[in-house]
C-alpha cells in the first residue's frame, strides 16, 4: 500500500451530468500540491461497475478513497464501501460533497470512516496529512467520524473560503478534459441553443465547442426543496478571474462557448459593468449560457449588457406561477417578478428556459392552474421536475415530520433507482407522477407550444394514459399512505 496514493471517485447517478466534478478536482488539486499522487475516476464519464472498481483499488492500492457525489449516489457509495473493506480493510474511506449530506446514515450503515463537511480543499489535505503521519484528526474541524465504539462523532464546521480568487483554476488538461467539452451537432444538448443565435457565425469554427465553467459558490437563496445552500454563503469570483479563466480556454483549448455552472449567477450591477470591461478588453468572441438565475434584481439595462457580453441564454428559477407555493418554496419573490423577467427577455431578445417544480405542499387545482397561466404566458419551452425531498432541506424535514420518510436509509437507497415522489398534495397518488405530462397537455392545449417535443396531442394523451395505468399499479403502496 502507498501511503500517497489518493484514489477519488465521483459516484455517477440516475441524473447524468456531463460537467467537470469540480468539487473533487479542487480536493485533487490541493492534495497533488501537498505531495499526494491523486487519481480522480469519474464514473459519470467512465461507467465503471463496483468489480471493475475493485479491480482499480487493487491495482492502484491506495492509502484513501475517497468519494464524491449527489444524495442518489449514496446506495451506489454502500455497495462498493463495504466491497473494498471486506478486502482492503486497512484502507481509509472517505466521502463528501453532497453526498456529506446523509453522513449519520454513511458512517452508520456503510463502511465510509469520515466524512468531510463543507470544501473539501481546507479539510482533506489536513486530514491526508494527519493519516499519512499516523497523528489522530480527531479535533481536526470540518469532518464527521466513526469512532472505535461505533458512536459518530461531529466536530465544528470549517469556515468556508472566503475570497475563492485564491484558488487557482484546475489543470483541467490532468482530467480527461476532452470528455467534457460539447461539439456535437446543432441539435446537442447545449448546442442548439447558441446556433440559434446569428452571432455563433462570428465564432471561429475550430472554437464552437462548449464548456462549463463557475463563477461563484454556494448560494443567497434558501429554498425548501434544495440542498445547494449546503455550499455555504454566496461567494464569487472576480470578473477579472472569470475572464482569465475564459481566455485561458480559449487559446489554449479553443472554447468559445462557455456554460456558467454556478448554482447562482447574481444580478449585480457593478460586477457585470465589469465583466463587460474585461471581456472587450480581452477582443475574443465568445457567447454565453447561464444556468441558474433568480428572477430578482433583474433589469432591462444588465440583460443588454449581458448580451453584448455574449450571453445567448440564462436559465430562471421561476418555481410556480402561485404565490401560495412561491411562498412554501421561500422562494422570497413575488410571482410578478416572474412575469417581468419574460417581459424583459423577449425585449432584449435573450434566450430562456424557465424551471418549474410541481407537487409542492399545498399545491392544488388553483395553483396549477396559476402556474399554467404563467407558462402560457411564456409562450415557449421549459424545464419542470416533481418536487423531492433531500436530506438537509425544509421539505425532508416536512416529510419526516409527516411521517411520510419513517425509514430513511430505504427513502435514500431508493433515490439511486426509480423516482420518488413524495405526495405532499391532497391529489392522488398516481396523478403526483403524472403531473409534469399534466401541465404539458393543458399548456400545449392552448396552442402556445411550438417546440417539436410537445406537438402531438395524440401521442401525448396516449403518455398520459400510460402513466395513469402505471401510477394506479405501481403508486397504490406510496410512501404517504394516501389512496
Amino acid at each position: 500500500m502507498n501511503k500517497d496514493k489518493i484514489l477519488l471517485i465521483y459516484i455517477a447517478s440516475e441524473k447524468r451530468m456531463e460537467e467537470m466534478p469540480y468539487g473533487l478536482i479542487y480536493v485533487s488539486e490541493a492534495l497533488k500540491k501537498e505531495g499526494f499522487d491523486v487519481r480522480l475516476i469519474d464514473n459519470v464519464i467512465e461507467q465503471k461497475t463496483e468489480e471493475q472498481l475493485l479491480q482499480d483499488v487493487f491495482h492502484e492500492e491506495p492509502r484513501v478513497v475517497g468519494y464524491g457525489g449527489i444524495t442518489a449516489g449514496y446506495a451506489f457509495v454502500k455497495r462498493l464501501s463495504k466491497k473494498i473493506k471486506a478486502q482492503f480493510p486497512s484502507i481509509v474511506q472517505i466521502a463528501g460533497g453532497v453526498l456529506a449530506s446523509t453522513e449519520d446514515l454513511l458512517l452508520s450503515n456503510t463502511a465510509i470512516d469520515v466524512v468531510c463537511r463543507g470544501e473539501g480543499e481546507r479539510v482533506a489535505p489536513r486530514l491526508l496529512k494527519s493519516l499519512q503521519e499516523g497523528v489522530s484528526y480527531e479535533m481536526l474541524s470540518g469532518i464527521s467520524f466513526r469512532c472505535e465504539d461505533g458512536s459518530i462523532k461531529k466536530n465544528k464546521y470549517e469556515p468556508v473560503v472566503e475570497d475563492i480568487d485564491t484558488i487557482p483554476f484546475p489543470d483541467v488538461a490532468a482530467y480527461n478534459f476532452e470528455a467534457y467539452v460539447h461539439e456535437s451537432s446543432p441539435e446537442g444538448k447545449y448546442m442548439r441553443w447558441f446556433v440559434k443565435d446569428q452571432r455563433i457565425n462570428d465564432i471561429p469554427v475550430e472554437k464552437r465547442r462548449i464548456f462549463n465553467i463557475k463563477t461563484s459558490r454556494g448560494c443567497t437563496g434558501v429554498c425548501s426543496f434544495c440542498y445547494k445552500h449546503i455550499g455555504g454563503e454566496y461567494r464569487r469570483h472576480s470578473p477579472q478571474y472569470v475572464v482569465d479563466v475564459i481566455d485561458f480556454l480559449y487559446n489554449r483549448h479553443d472554447i468559445g462557448l462557455f456554460v456558467f455552472a454556478d448554482s447562482l449567477f447574481v444580478f449585480d450591477e457593478a460586477w457585470i459593468g465589469e465583466f463587460e470591461k474585461r471581456v472587450l478588453e480581452k477582443n475574443i468572441k465568445i457567447l454565453f449560457r447561464i444556468n441558474g438565475a433568480r428572477v430578482d434584481g433583474v433589469s432591462e439595462e444588465l440583460l443588454w449588457i449581458l448580451k453584448r457580453c455574449g450571453c445567448v441564454f440564462i436559465n430562471f428559477g421561476f418555481e410556480s406561477g402561485s404565490q401560495k407555493i412561491l411562498d412554501v418554496i421561500r422562494k422570497q419573490i413575488h410571482v410578478e417578478q416572474n412575469y417581468e423577467v419574460i417581459r424583459l427577455i423577449k425585449k432584449v431578445g435573450m434566450m430562456s428556459y424557465p424551471y418549474f417544480i410541481f407537487g409542492m405542499p399545498g399545491e392544488d387545482k388553483q395553483t396549477l392552474k396559476e402556474t399554467i397561466d404563467l407558462i402560457v404566458e411564456w409562450g415557449g419551452a421549459f424545464a419542470h421536475s416533481i418536487a423531492t425531498a433531500f436530506p438537509k432541506t425544509w421539505l425532508y424535514r416536512y416529510a419526516k415530520e409527516n411521517k411520510m420518510i419513517v425509514n430513511d436509509e430505504f427513502y435514500i437507497t431508493s433515490l439511486e433507482d426509480i423516482p420518488v415522489h413524495l405526495n405532499f398534495t391532497k391529489f392522488r397518488n398516481y396523478f403526483i407522477q403524472i403531473l409534469p405530462a399534466y401541465v404539458i397537455n393543458r399548456v400545449r392545449r392552448k396552442k402556445v407550444f411550438n417546440e417539436k417535443r410537445y406537438v402531438s396531442a395524440f401521442w401525448l394523451d396516449v403518455k398520459l394514459g400510460v402513466l395513469h395505468l402505471y401510477g394506479v399499479v405501481r403508486y397504490s403502496f406510496s410512501f404517504s399512505g394516501k389512496r
